[in-house]
């Protein structure tokens, strides 16, 4: 019987393996990885070329100039949660896919995890290039590494993985593939933002809120501290929302 168990548990994460390779091809072969590309070249130019045209260049000490290009990470993030995890789900069933999938003996939660890990990897992989131009950008300007540099980077892959726990949970329920995008950037920008804000006006402090966890991606570079508090935060959502849209999933019908 356990034998047993563990041959279904094995063919269950061969099946999400194949979700995931097909997964990836799909965003290969679209245009929303050039997209996301090309805003993440927009931004490093950006940050790089500006200081230098209305100022004296970037900061010539490393924790000030990590900052400075880090201080826009949680957003790029945002917009890579929408663009690869908020019609992960939903797109689907939009193009009457699901009708083909999930008739098939392919578990549900096989082609759930597949999809939610693929759209994260796409993220985590992009972040990762990021955070080594930074590097690069450090040791050609200061020198150095901005210090807690790891730290922030460990903080942007968890932020990762709670967006998309977020979009893939929105995607679950949503009928559309444009309309899981759009909650899925108003949520995460605005609405998160919002409940922050009036908490904070009554005094609660706002520590569990994920828009308050991911401000520690750009202060870690100079403050240390609340870092561990943060990355907790993070796991929590990605998994609250993850799960729960797993179980949003699990009951819709094609």
């Amino acid at each position: 019987m356990i034998y047993l168990t563990e041959l279904n548990k094995k063919d269950d994460l061969r099946q999400s393996r194949v979700v995931m390779k097909y997964e990836f091809r799909k965003h290969l072969e679209g245009n929303k990885i050039l997209l996301f590309g090309g805003l993440i070249v927009a931004v490093l130019l950006m940050l790089t070329v500006l200081p230098y045209v209305f100022g004296d260049g970037l900061p010539k000490d490393a924790s000030k100039l990590g900052s400075l290009y880090l201080m826009f990470v949680s957003l790029i993030v945002l917009v890579a949660a929408t663009l690869f995890t908020s019609g992960s789900i939903s797109s689907e069933f939009e193009e009457r896919t699901a009708l083909i999938i999930f008739t098939k003996p392919v578990r549900k939660w096989s082609i759930y995890l597949g999809k939610y890990v693929a759209s994260c990897m796409l993220g985590i992989a992009f972040m990762v290039v990021y955070y080594a131009i930074v590097c690069a950008v450090s040791l050609a300007v200061t020198s150095s590494i901005p210090p807690n540099f790891v730290a922030s980077l460990g903080l942007t892959i968890l932020y990762v993985l709670a967006t998309g726990g977020i979009a893939i949970m929105i995607s679950s329920f949503a009928k559309k593939s444009s309309t899981a995008a759009i909650l899925t950037f108003i949520t995460l920008l605005l609405l998160i933002s919002i409940v922050t804000g009036v908490l904070m006006m009554n005094n609660v402090n706002t520590w569990f809120m994920l828009d308050d966890a991911s401000n520690h991606i750009s202060t870690s570079i100079t403050c240390e501290s609340g870092t561990g508090a943060a990355a907790g935060v993070m796991v929590v959502w990605a998994a609250i929302t993850t799960i729960f849209g797993y179980f949003i999933f699990k009951r819709r019908e094609f």
